[in-house]
């Protein structure tokens, strides 16, 4: 009987932690697992004196705004309380620079918000995302940590893809018009789109 009890105890001890090792795994898992190498400018830099990886891409010009033109008179959002709003793109403004790409021979459209906060360029990043997101679209990853915001969008069929990332007081949605991209092509324009002069 004494053995039987001291049997059950051990079982439990070891079964806790096992239970406690693989919570820990776990956790490790999600916060190191989950992660995305995003690239923005040092704090210092302003807009005008935004320079590009030149080895990589190439400038062609301004790129349109508002970014999807279909988008351009907002989106329906249903709020938690079932109230719907109108949902718009960031207005066009001094925070805000538009550019064309090229990248591998193909035309990328960048648009690049330098905030007066991290909070303003949070609020951006959660404006642009639920624009984005908001027709037709596969959310391909989302990733929300304290020290930056990132998300990966899909339309339907492939048509385009957007990748929106936010780090300190910049926000940075890249959409490819009429592709999408392959893996090398993504982490180019995450880790690579800025010259590293200019990189944080």
């Amino acid at each position: 009987m004494k053995g039987a009890k001291v049997k059950r105890y051990r079982n439990r001890a070891l079964f806790t932690v096992a239970f406690v090792l693989g919570l820990i795994a776990f956790a490790s898992y999600y916060a190191f697992g989950h992660r995305k190498d995003v690239v923005v400018p040092k704090d210092e830099i302003m807009l005008d004196d935004l320079v590009f990886n030149r080895s990589i891409f190439t400038f062609l010009g301004e790129a349109p705004f508002p970014p999807d033109q279909g988008l351009a008179n907002g989106v329906s959002v249903k709020q938690e309380s079932g109230e719907s709003i109108r949902v718009f793109y960031p207005p066009y403004d001094n925070s805000v620079r538009c550019l064309q790409l090229d990248l591998s021979s193909r035309v990328i459209n960048v648009y690049v918000w330098k905030m007066e906060s991290v909070e303003a360029a949070k609020d951006t990043w959660e404006t642009l995302f639920l624009v984005e997101g908001s027709v037709l679209t596969r959310d391909l990853g989302r990733i929300k940590k304290s020290d930056y915001y990132y998300a990966k969008i899909v339309r339907f069929g492939g048509k385009d893809q957007s990748l929106l990332w936010q780090k300190g007081r910049w926000v940075i949605l890249a959409k490819s018009p009429g592709f999408t991209l392959d893996e090398k092509e993504e982490m180019q324009i995450l880790t690579e789109l800025f010259d590293p002069s200019i990189r944080s």
